[in-house]
């Protein structure tokens, strides 16, 4: 039976159609790829850069960002107490 369906189909049909397979997943890969990549510089647009922040030596992400987070509170804590100070003229 498979004979019949070999003799029925051109092979060049077959190997064209097994490319353009092959061609269509590449080029969904790379939109993925670039859907991504527009992704991360979306998230990364909101992100605020303060510098001479000490950092915790730890390979543990979550640690790094509680001792991030720890920082900027207290960092926003000491600003608000200083805008509670009234101005003296």
């Amino acid at each position: 039976m498979q004979q019949q369906l070999d003799d029925r189909v051109p092979k060049s049909t077959v190997c064209d159609r097994r490319e353009e397979l092959g061609i269509q997943e590449r080029v969904q890969m790379e939109v993925d790829k670039k859907l991504d990549q527009d992704k991360d510089i979306e998230r990364r647009k909101r992100n605020l850069i303060i510098y001479r922040v000490a950092e915790v030596d730890s390979d543990i992400a979550a640690d790094r960002n509680a001792s991030d987070l720890a920082f900027i509170t207290e960092l926003l804590d000491t600003s608000s107490k200083f805008s509670q100070i009234p101005a003296v003229l």
